[in-house]
């Protein structure tokens, strides 16, 4: 099927008994009224499935940011990631460099312990700003997982823990993952509020160059966001342009506009993400 998405248990006792509807293809259609339905799919290193469409080719990508939970739980979202030109269906093929040794295998000439590597991702509750999922995204072949949220709270041993902070600040956010080979430990700091830690924080995420510039633009998401738009604004305030992004370098054509000092933000839907400002000359 190229309209619906079905998830299956691997470990239910059967198999097909598993099957749940996921997704429905909800009709949307590019500029150019072709369909973006489902089709080709793959596991990413950032924990996510990323899905093509079928045909003649759009430039969307669909994404299930958390496989591993049950029915709608997983969060399908169509047609979510804006690539900079039309695709065919392809999807690259990413060799699994998190394999690791297979021990005691005859293969396995150099003797290297798989010992484990910790890594995770978050995301931060809409509606909640203090309440943050973690998607656990560690390596070779970890057995535990312990988390230290670092405010003072029972530590967890959850793969995708749900966490509410007690209040504004800086936390930093330990992953710590073990196997009968050894362990290691991942952290991250996550604020909450209007800090000077958080602005620089956004500021990585979204990176304008040059400054100063001539013509064009160069507007870098090191992050996925949803529906980002580039906003520029001359000395006065006035808003002189607004550009769709893409994840990766967007390219930006200023010539029409005359030389001087501009501010520009990045919103996702409607909420600032960062912001700045670039000089033409």
């Amino acid at each position: 099927q190229t309209t619906e998405i079905y998830q299956y248990d691997l470990d239910a006792k059967n198999i097909e008994e598993s099957r749940i509807l996921v997704a429905e293809y909800d009709g949307f259609k590019n500029i150019y009224k072709y369909p973006t339905n489902f089709y080709r799919m793959q596991l990413m290193p950032d924990g996510r499935i990323y899905a093509t469409s079928f045909g003649t080719g759009t430039e969307y990508f669909h994404i299930i940011e958390k496989p591993n939970l049950k029915g709608k739980a997983c969060d399908f979202r169509q047609h979510y990631l804006k690539l900079p030109a039309r695709n065919l269906g392809s999807m690259p093929n990413f060799p699994n460099y998190r394999l690791g040794p297979i021990d005691g295998s005859p293969c396995d000439t150099l003797g290297i312990d798989n010992v484990p590597r910790a890594w995770y991702r978050y995301e931060k509750d809409t509606t909640n700003k203090l309440k943050v999922e973690f998607t656990n995204l560690s390596f070779y072949e970890p057995k535990e997982w312990l988390w230290d949220f670092g405010d003072g709270s029972p530590n967890s041993k959850d793969t995708l823990p749900v966490h509410i902070f007690p209040k504004n600040g800086t936390y930093n956010v330990c992953l710590t993952v073990k196997n009968k080979y050894g362990s290691h430990t991942h952290c991250k700091t996550i604020n909450f509020g209007t800090t000077a830690t958080q602005e620089a924080e956004n500021q990585s995420i979204v990176q304008v160059t040059p400054n100063p510039f001539r013509e064009t633009l160069y507007v870098a998401l090191s992050e996925i966001v949803a529906q980002p738009v580039f906003h520029l604004y001359d000395a006065a305030g006035k808003n002189v342009l607004n550009k769709l992004l893409y994840y990766g370098i967007t390219e930006i054509d200023t010539q029409n506009l005359p030389e001087g000092l501009y501010f520009w933000t990045v919103s996702s839907k409607n909420e600032l993400v960062s912001s700045g400002k670039v000089v033409k000359f």
